[in-house]
C-alpha cells in the first residue's frame, strides 16, 4: 500500500489528475483520491483502516435556523434522504367547529331548466311527455300566468294544424292573441295577416306543398353539384331526361 501511494504521490506531482491516475494504476478513484490527499503511506493506511471513515450510520441533519421552519414537502424530503432519521408521526389536530361545519358537503341542487327545454315541452303534445316532464310544466304554468296564457295560444295553433280547423278557429284565435299581453305573438299574427288566405288554406285544405318544395331542393341541389355552370339547356337535361 505504501508503494501504491508513493506512485499515487509522483503521478499527481507531475500534474494529472484523479480519474487519469486511477486509470493509469488500474485503482478505484476514491482510493486514488486518499493516496493523494495523505501525506505519508502510514496516513493513507491509517485513514483506510480507520473506523470513523468506514461505513457507519450518516450524520444527523442539521436543524434548521430558529425562526424558520422548513415546508412539510421539504421535512417529508429530508426524512427520505436520511433514512436512518426517525420517521416523526403526523398528528392532526381537531377542527373548529365552525371550520367543520364550513367543510360539511352539501346536497346537489337538481339542474336548473333552460328555456330550450321548457320550449320543447310547449310544442309538444301532453301525452309525449313524461310524467317528470308534465309534472315540472304544471308547476311552471301554475307559477307564471303569462307562460300559462302563452302554452294555450301555442296548444290552440297546434291542434289546428292537426285538425285542419283554421276556417273555423283562426280568426278567433288571432282575437285572443290581439287581446293577450304576448309581443311576440302579436309579431307572428301580424304576419300571418299579411298572407292570411294562405294561410287560411294551409290550415284547412288537406293538400300540401312538399312535392313542389321537394323538386326546387332537389333543382337547388343539382346546380350547388354544377358548381355555376349550369346552364338551362343542361339543366333541362338532367332534370327532364334523368327524373328521380
Amino acid at each position: 500500500m505504501r508503494d501504491q501511494h508513493a506512485a499515487v504521490q509522483a503521478l499527481y506531482a507531475r500534474g494529472m489528475g484523479l480519474r487519469a491516475i486511477a486509470r493509469e494504476l488500474g485503482a478505484d478513484r476514491k482510493t486514488v483520491r486518499r493516496f493523494a490527499h495523505a501525506a505519508t503511506g502510514d496516513q493513507a493506511i491509517a485513514r483506510a483502516i480507520s473506523p470513523a471513515h468506514g461505513p457507519g450510520p450518516l450524520p444527523a441533519a442539521p436543524a434548521p435556523p430558529v425562526g424558520r421552519r422548513l415546508p412539510p414537502r421539504r421535512r417529508a424530503a429530508r426524512r427520505d434522504h436520511h433514512p436512518g432519521l426517525p420517521r416523526q408521526p403526523a398528528h392532526r389536530l381537531p377542527l373548529p367547529a365552525a371550520t367543520a361545519r364550513r367543510h360539511t358537503p352539501r346536497r346537489p341542487h337538481p339542474p336548473a331548466l333552460t328555456i330550450g327545454e321548457v320550449t320543447s315541452w310547449l310544442l309538444r303534445r301532453a301525452e309525449d311527455l313524461n310524467p317528470r316532464q308534465q309534472q315540472l310544466l304544471a308547476d311552471l304554468r301554475g307559477h307564471c300566468a303569462q307562460l300559462d296564457r302563452l302554452a294555450g295560444h301555442v296548444t290552440g295553433f297546434a291542434k289546428m294544424m292537426a285538425k285542419r280547423t283554421g276556417e273555423q278557429h283562426l280568426p278567433g284565435w288571432l282575437e285572443q292573441v290581439d287581446a293577450d299581453d304576448q309581443p311576440e305573438l302579436h309579431t307572428f299574427a301580424a304576419g300571418i295577416r299579411l298572407d292570411l288566405a294562405a294561410v287560411t288554406a294551409g290550415l284547412t285544405l288537406p293538400y300540401s306543398s312538399g312535392p313542389a318544395e321537394g323538386n326546387v331542393n332537389r333543382l337547388k341541389a343539382i346546380k350547388r353539384q354544377m358548381n355555376g355552370r349550369a346552364s338551362l339547356d343542361l339543366l333541362r337535361k338532367r332534370v327532364i331526361h334523368h327524373p328521380p
